[in-house]
């Protein structure tokens, strides 16, 4: 198998410089999308552990319910969250307006209504008892009809999202990988200077194109093994040091046919 090959194989890369360019460039592209396949999985599952679940989320919410009109609850819930939002659930709590005057949005829960204050709204007072939502209800029942409200069509579009944006972080990595592989074929002609080899830049990046695959992998296993990517300058003399012993072993007296090959 070639992807295998280009890790050991000097045959391959003597027969690379008469490849078409698409060969090599496919692989590549392949063994690339795998590893940033691996990067994103691992990383979801990173963030994923980091937050908590639904299930945890209704957990982590003490249990109320309103009878007739009347809150009560376990404990008070309390979120003074960014940009002076305030979220106050509290039966005991008397709610006084001065308190929140620097406040620009909140929302108070108390005994018997529900204080609301928006950016660009006034400040309204609704007590539970003129809700029918709110009149006789516990928490189980306001969380799944909350949830119950999130259509169908929303899932859908959030996935699709989520999918366009993973597409494009794709196709802006593997262009930033390929730019950097532009600058790696350069080394690779000097390379050959030195080694007294004649090579074209489309051959040299076409040997380039192979001779990433193995530090991909093993760039790719040092993230899953550390969590963090190899240094750049490592990187770098990996890349090097290995397309160059390849180089190094090539046979390029009749192999250098035009001075710009891409096409073939």
């Amino acid at each position: 198998m070639t992807l295998f090959r280009a890790i050991y194989d000097r045959k391959l890369y003597q027969e690379s410089l008469s490849q078409k360019f698409r060969k090599p460039f496919t692989y590549w592209t392949l063994i690339s999308i795998i590893s940033i396949l691996v990067y994103t999985l691992s990383m979801t599952i990173s963030v994923r552990d980091e937050f908590p679940s639904i299930q945890e989320l209704k957990d982590s919410i003490p249990y109320f319910e309103i009878n007739d009109g009347i809150l009560n609850i376990d404990e008070r819930v309390e979120f003074l969250g960014e940009d002076s939002i305030v979220l106050i659930i509290d039966d005991d709590y008397v709610f006084q307006k001065e308190n929140f005057q620097y406040v620009t949005e909140y929302i108070v829960a108390t005994r018997d209504s529900v204080y609301i204050k928006g950016t660009d709204t006034e400040l309204q007072q609704l007590f539970y008892k003129d809700l029918d939502m709110l009149k006789n209800t516990n928490k189980d029942i306001l969380l799944d009809t909350f949830l119950g409200l999130i259509p169908t069509q929303a899932i859908i579009m959030i996935v699709l999202l989520i999918f366009l944006f993973f597409l494009l972080i794709v196709l802006v990595i593997l262009g930033a990988k390929f730019a950097f592989l532009l600058l790696y074929a350069l080394v690779g002609l000097l390379t050959a200077k030195i080694f007294k080899k004649q090579l074209s830049y489309s051959q040299s990046l076409k040997i380039v194109l192979y001779g990433s695959i193995l530090p991909t992998l093993v760039g790719t296993g040092y993230w899953l093994i550390f969590g963090q990517g190899i240094n750049g300058t490592l990187l770098f003399i990996l890349i090097t040091v290995y397309t160059g012993f390849f180089i190094s072993q090539l046979k390029t007296e009749n192999t250098l046919n035009s001075p710009n090959d891409l096409t073939k």
